[in-house]
């Protein structure tokens, strides 16, 4: 058996905080305890979210609303014998904050929320080593949404149970998961502005769902197709730009499933200029006949002797916007 050392690395920002220090655990102990080096990795992180200097996000029922879980101990997310479940972790969002006072001096120096972010990741976050007499320390796994399975040095582990992949890990992770929540909430969504459906079948049909997304003033726009479909009707939506001349550009996100039905996510994102009202070369595409078609909440609208200025240049307000609203 290797001579193997095991050592929970604290970023030293987080020790103090938590007042848990850097640790390794040696050959010797790891035979009479295989799992006491990931032990200390639980404590760690659930002291640190207990001190919120890390805050973790669960998706709330079927949604992608994430909600936020100041106590490790409950049952989802720890196991009888104290350890967590990182598969289940995994699949939530990890954000370090280290302290309120740490957040706030760093707005001040830095007023800016993404630099902000960048440095609080410089940080560190907490991760788990091994080393051997012939290699040099190697990472086992970072407590961090931006660890990534293909990572796994699994020559390392093989001798551990505790030390596999599967202990970790349980697919997807949460990224995926999230991006899938945010498609699948925006397809059920009775809001229509910026969205569209499209069965995959019927030219006239996608060519007004296209025209009335280029005419609209959301620079992002999703088309969610039948995925059995899902390559005609890109070959088709590029054809489409190229006979009227738009200026987007057009590729396929992921696939997701409603209802038992798989959708291919077509997201259309327009090359307008900043302000669109002001830039007269950001004109209106009409079809062949003339026609101008625009959306509104509710689909796809044709342009007629009724329709105002209003109806064109307003984007409408959404139906949680709306309530929000109505609310103050």
């Amino acid at each position: 058996m290797q001579n193997l050392e095991f050592t929970v690395h604290i970023p030293p920002e987080l020790s103090k905080i938590i007042d848990m220090e850097t640790k390794s655990f040696t050959q010797e102990e790891i035979t009479k305890d295989q799992e006491i080096a990931v032990r200390y990795f639980s404590e760690a992180i659930t002291k640190s979210v207990e001190m919120k200097s890390i805050f973790i996000s669960d998706f709330f029922m079927d949604s992608s609303r994430l909600t936020r879980i100041d106590n490790l101990k409950h049952k989802d997310y720890c196991n009888e014998n104290g350890i967590l479940n990182f598969q289940k972790l995994f699949q939530c969002k990890i954000e370090y904050r280290f302290s309120e006072d740490t957040v706030l001096n760093l707005m001040k120096e830095l007023r800016n929320s993404k630099k902000v972010r960048a440095q609080l990741k410089s940080f560190g976050a907490i991760s788990l080593h091994i080393m051997n007499q012939t290699a040099d320390s190697e990472r086992v796994i970072t407590f961090s949404n931006d660890m990534h399975p293909g990572a796994w040095k699994e020559k390392l582990n093989e001798n551990y149970q505790p030390f596999n992949k599967d202990y970790f890990f349980k697919f997807p992770l949460f990224k995926f998961l999230h991006e899938q929540r945010v498609f699948i909430d925006l397809m059920l969504s009775d809001d229509y502005y910026d969205k569209a459906i499209f069965g995959g079948k019927n030219f006239r049909e996608l060519e007004k769902i296209f025209l009335s997304l280029m005419n609209n003033a959301n620079q992002l726009n999703y088309l969610f197709v039948g995925n059995k479909y899902s390559l005609e009707t890109e070959t088709i939506l590029k054809r489409l730009k190229k006979t009227y001349g738009a200026k987007v550009k057009m590729s396929s996100k992921k696939v997701v499933k409603v209802n038992s039905q798989k959708y291919t996510v077509m997201e259309l994102k327009k090359k307008i200029s900043k302000n669109l009202f002001k830039d007269y070369s950001d004109g209106f595409l009409l079809d062949r006949q003339g026609r101008l078609f625009y959306r509104n909440l509710e689909g796809i609208i044709e342009a007629d002797e009724k329709t105002s200025l209003k109806d064109l240049y307003e984007i409408p307000l959404d139906t949680e916007t709306q309530r929000i609203m109505s609310f103050i």
